[in-house]
C-alpha cells in the first residue's frame, strides 16, 4: 500500500476516481488533490483534500504542498528554490551513477534571467555520504559561474546562483 497519494487537479477526475480517492481515505489512507485557481501564483492550483476544498490556514500552495510530500516521504532528497520575486523555475533531482552523483536541473521559463535563486538541497537517507562535498555548477548559460554562497547545514546544501538565463545544473558527486 502507498503511503499516500497526490492526484491532479480535482475537476480532471473522472467519478470514479473520485470515489476510489474517498475510499482510499476512508480507509485510511493520505490523499491530496490539486484544483486549478485562476489567480494562484506559483503551482498555479491550490492544494485541496480529496473531499472538500479547505482554506489555505495562512500558508502558501507551494509550502502546502511541501509539507504534504515531505510527511509522505520525510527520507527522501528534495530540492526547495526561494526567490523574493514570482518566478517560473523548476527544479528536477536526479540520481545517476547508481546513486554516486546527484544532478540537480534548473529550467527557468521566465523569458527574462532570475537572479539571486536560493536553492536547498536536502539529502534523503540514501544520499548522506554526499554531504559536505562540493557542488560544481553549469550552465551553457555562462562559462564562469560560481555560486554567490554556499554552506552545508549537516546533509542540506544551501547555494545562491548569481543567475540562470534559461538552465543550469549543479552537480554533487
Amino acid at each position: 500500500a502507498y503511503q499516500g497519494v497526490i492526484g491532479p487537479a480535482y475537476t480532471s477526475l473522472s467519478a470514479e476516481q473520485k470515489e476510489m480517492i474517498r475510499d482510499y481515505q476512508a480507509g485510511g489512507g493520505k490523499a491530496s488533490v490539486f484544483a486549478e485557481k485562476s489567480g494562484a501564483t506559483g503551482l498555479n492550483a491550490e492544494l485541496l483534500p480529496a473531499s472538500e476544498k479547505t482554506s489555505a490556514n495562512g500558508k502558501t500552495t507551494e509550502a502546502q504542498v511541501l509539507a504534504e510530500i515531505i510527511s509522505l516521504a520525510p527520507a527522501a532528497t528534495r530540492v526547495e528554490l526561494e526567490l523574493g520575486t514570482p518566478n517560473h523555475v523548476l527544479a528536477n533531482v536526479t540520481s545517476v551513477q547508481d546513486g554516486g552523483k546527484l544532478v540537480v536541473h534548473l529550467l527557468n521559463y521566465d523569458q527574462a534571467p532570475v537572479a539571486g535563486l536560493k536553492l536547498k538541497l536536502v539529502l534523503g537517507k540514501d544520499f548522506q555520504r554526499l554531504a559536505g562535498r562540493k557542488p560544481t555548477l553549469f550552465s551553457p548559460d555562462s562559462t564562469s559561474l560560481a555560486f554567490q554562497k554556499l554552506q552545508w547545514r549537516g546533509s542540506t546544501l544551501e547555494a545562491t546562483l548569481p543567475s540562470i538565463d534559461s538552465y543550469s545544473v549543479v552537480v554533487l558527486q
